[in-house]
């Protein structure tokens, strides 16, 4: 039961309850993965059990992360090819 809304500024913000699905990079992309060139900041919210394997793929601008202390896993390869991210 998870939602996710991108704000002008580049935030993304993952909110709900529950665990986020796993994604690949070719035919079962993230929700987001269309607009993933306009995401600065992504916002994990309390309630969210775990990241899904590469939920921010390719997401070259993101370039910081506040991921809320529900989440206990994050899955392979979640920030890769984030240039960005330090």
């Amino acid at each position: 039961d998870l939602t996710w809304s991108l704000d002008d500024a580049g935030t993304l913000t993952i909110s709900g309850t529950g665990g986020m699905d796993n994604y690949d990079y070719q035919y079962n992309t993230s929700p987001w993965y269309s607009v993933k060139s306009s995401v600065k900041t992504v916002k994990i919210e309390s309630g969210v059990t775990n990241i899904g394997s590469t939920a921010f793929y390719n997401c070259s601008n993101l370039a910081s992360i506040d991921i809320s202390n529900s989440v206990t896993s994050i899955g392979t390869a979640a920030f890769c090819s984030c240039s960005s991210l330090t």
